[in-house]
């Protein structure tokens, strides 16, 4: 089972971090789903994570990060990422890509971007290295004279290493995940708030996972919330 995930950057006994291993798979929210303008910088951050439940009560697990991206035109954006959760456990995780749209909306057909991330991980005192690749294509319609935008995509994360946790095989080699999410333009776009809902591996079941993963869908799969914000800054004159 995939989101059992990567267990030799843990013990047994220590559950945080194993929570925070699972971000290691796909389970940050989306980066810069529409690309910024032409010579654009923003900084930002965000916070969530899968469900897990306690005692009958699921919330998100706390994971965070901080990002930055740049606007090589209007049409693509660059972007890096410090997995900060991860870091205060003492494993070093960021991620890297770019957005590009292809398509920008007309009337009621919505605009599509397509994201390449790569995202690194190495753990010092394990001395273990991972590097997961994704691709997400999403679909998003802007709104309202601030140009708001609701979305709707998938994520798709590969993971190479032929095994997962205490040397099992690597049944997933992808791990589809679709997402759904919102981004509120605050003070002429120099403020964005933004939250997401992806399912991760729907089609998975759950039932042997060492972390009490939880969602909407029962044990098929994982529910990751992401709550997070976004400061653009002037472009270059």
């Amino acid at each position: 089972m995939i989101f059992n995930g990567f267990a030799y950057f843990c013990t047994m006994k220590e559950f945080l971090i194993a929570v925070v291993v699972l971000t290691f798979i796909g389970c940050a929210p989306t980066r810069f789903v529409e690309p910024l303008e032409k010579d654009q910088w923003a900084v930002g951050g965000s916070v969530g994570g899968p469900m897990v439940g306690f005692g009958g009560v699921a919330i998100p697990a706390p994971l965070s990060s901080i990002e930055a991206g740049y606007g090589l035109d209007s049409n693509l954006t660059v972007f890096t990422a410090l997995h900060t959760t991860s870091f205060l456990f003492g494993t070093g995780h960021m991620d890297f890509g770019a957005t590009y749209r292809p398509l920008k909306q007309k009337g009621y057909w919505p605009s599509v971007s397509l994201t390449g991330t790569a995202q690194l991980a190495y753990s010092p005192s394990a001395k273990a290295f991972n590097f997961w690749p994704a691709i997400d294509a999403n679909a998003y319609w802007n709104y309202g004279k601030r140009r708001n935008y609701f979305y709707i995509g998938c994520n798709n994360t590969f993971v190479l290493s032929p095994d997962v946790d205490f040397d099992r095989p690597n049944a997933q080699r992808v791990l589809f995940s679709p997402q759904f999410g919102h981004v509120f333009k605050a003070t002429e776009n120099r403020y964005q708030l933004f939250a997401e809902v992806k399912l991760l591996g729907p089609y998975i079941a759950g039932e042997d996972a060492f972390v009490p993963y939880t969602g909407i869908l029962g044990n098929q799969g994982v529910t990751g919330i992401y709550i997070g914000f976004r400061k653009t800054l002037n472009k270059k004159k």
